[in-house]
């Protein structure tokens, strides 16, 4: 992978994500790719070495390798082929004094994904989503400034939120890689074991009988990602919201997906859900305006 910078590497991934941080100033916006950079190439560790045939090993020791490049980066300490995203990283962690076990934490939910392909119950699957996608709402607080204690509550439940909405989006996909992440508990509730709702992610729609099961199940998930949306909204604190509009712009456009699975529960298993341009670009003006209005 060429070393490029966070700016370009957030650019070329055309994420939903980086929608969200156009309304910020230049130099929030800059610590915001580079934030979103290390995420990406964190998490591509894992997928790349599954892509590549490389094996569980493989993807721990490379995994291991750039924990420690990080390591040595949040305190100065750079080699000469530091990639130029840590250099970066380590820049915005020390400027906005974003704590190292976000960044720690992060890489042991990537690695979560090279032991674990299933998960027992809901308990086991929030600290997965807390790791990969809390942790993130948590880095961004330093950015956006917040001061309020409640900023941290609404960060952690917006991020359970947004990870909740990736899986139920991603269930096609995930089952492809062999992964299922719908807790196994919530499976066997609705009629479901794992090997019986692997075959239908991967075959699509099937008997009458598996996609109304589906459709009980998918109805139950959907209800808890919108419910831990509700929280965040509960907890977002007025003294915080002016410097957390990025994050309401991000909560606007994913929850219409969360919305667009909710009408069609079934569409997931054809593939990837998204929206189109033009509406996830009216919901990221949406979000900007409702944080105006309510300040």
């Amino acid at each position: 992978m060429a070393d490029l910078k966070s700016e370009a590497i957030a650019r070329a991934s055309g994420s939903n994500f980086i929608s969200s941080f156009w309304f910020l100033p230049k130099e929030k916006r800059r610590a915001m790719n580079v934030i979103y950079a290390f995420c990406r190439l964190t998490d591509d560790i894992v997928d790349l070495a599954e892509e590549r045939g490389a094996g569980a090993e493989s993807a721990r020791l490379e995994l291991a390798a750039w924990r420690e490049d990080m390591l040595h980066s949040l305190k100065g300490n750079f080699k000469e082929k530091t990639p130029q995203v840590l250099r970066e990283l380590s820049q915005v962690a020390g400027k906005y004094r974003i704590e190292e076990k976000c960044f720690t934490g992060l890489i042991e939910g990537c690695r979560m994904d090279i032991e674990k392909k299933s998960y027992a119950n809901f308990e086991e699957l929030y600290q997965y989503c807390y790791r990969v996608a809390s942790l993130v709402g948590l880095m961004c607080l330093g950015v956006f400034e917040a001061k309020e204690p409640k900023s941290r509550d609404f960060a952690v439940d917006l991020g359970i939120a947004f990870q909740l909405t990736n899986i139920l989006r991603d269930i096609r996909q995930d089952a492809g890689r062999g992964r299922v992440y719908i807790p196994e508990d919530d499976l066997t509730r609705f009629g479901f074991s794992r090997r019986e709702f692997m075959g239908l992610a991967v075959s699509g729609p099937g008997e009458n009988g598996d996609l109304d099961k589906f459709e009980r199940l998918m109805e139950f998930e959907t209800a808890r990602a919108k419910d831990y949306y509700q929280k965040a909204r509960e907890n977002l604190p007025g003294a915080d919201r002016a410097g957390l509009a990025a994050a309401e712009v991000m909560a606007s456009v994913y929850g219409a997906i969360l919305g667009k699975i909710r009408s069609e529960p079934s569409r997931v298993l054809k593939g990837k859900v998204g929206l189109p341009r033009w509406f996830s670009l009216l919901k990221v003006f949406q979000g900007w305006a409702a944080n105006r209005l309510r300040l």
